[in-house]
Order: structure tokens, then sequence, then C-alpha cells
């Protein structure tokens, strides 16, 4: 993205490595003749209200997602609790923009359209984490 490119989101996002499956749910292009195919993906970055996904496909704007993955907390203070520390979540989410990349991959910026205040919460709570965790490493110079 160029520099001119304005912040819209509500919420903060932190940068993830989780993989996710999308499976399309509406529209389904029929010149792509997706249906119901599950599609691999990476999630890039997170934050309360969405995710950012790379894909292999090109999904157009407006598209409704099941997004299937798994948040995984290791900085919570209740690591040894799984319940505490991990999640697996289900939400039907819509695509924003999708726009290509290097690697003939594309970007996603998916909104979730129906999530739990406790799944909300989990995230918020990943991101909040996380994010104080980043501005907590010391920096890499290099130089060890």
């Amino acid at each position: 993205m160029d520099d001119s490119y304005e912040e819209k989101r509500r919420y903060p996002r932190e940068p993830a490595d989780f993989s996710v499956q999308c499976t399309v749910k509406s529209p389904i292009p029929v010149r792509l003749k997706m249906g119901n195919l599950a599609l691999p993906a990476v999630i890039c970055d997170i934050g309360e209200g969405g995710v950012g996904v790379l894909s292999e496909f090109k999904i157009p704007e407006k598209t409704v997602l099941s997004l299937n993955f798994t948040v995984t907390n290791d900085f919570t203070p209740n690591s040894e609790c799984r319940e505490c520390r991990s999640r697996d979540f289900i939400i039907e989410s819509q695509v924003c923009y999708c726009l290509p990349v290097e690697g003939g991959n594309y970007r996603l910026g998916v909104k979730f359209l129906e999530i739990s205040p406790a799944d909300r919460a989990f995230i918020a709570d990943y991101v909040t984490i996380k994010s104080a965790n980043r501005t907590l490493q010391p920096p890499n110079t290099g130089l060890e």
C-alpha cells in the first residue's frame, strides 16, 4: 500500500501468523466457481473487528466468508490453562478489500460480521498482551 493510505479501522491490530480456512458463503461468483470450496490462507494481522489475510485467491469485496482459525496467546498470565490461552474461532466475516501483493497472492481486509462478546474480548486481550510484550522487547541491533 502507498503512503496515502488512511487508517479506517475501529480497533487496533497486531501482527499475527495463524493459519486460517476461508469458506466462501456469499455471494458466490459464478465465473470463479468457488461454491463451498475451502481456501487455505494466512492471517497476517488481527484485531477485535477483523483480520488481514494473505490468500492465493482473488476474492471480491463484499464476499461473505466463514473464517475458521485458532488463536494461541502464550503470554497470558494463565498460560497453564489451555482454555485461557487458546481458542478456536468460526466467524462470519466480509471482505472489505482485496489487493494484489508479491508472489501472485492477495491481501484481504476482512471485517467480522458476527462475533460473540467473549470471542471479541479474547482477541482484544491477545492484541493488548502482544502489543505490550512487543514494546518490552529490546531492539534487534544485529550486534549479538
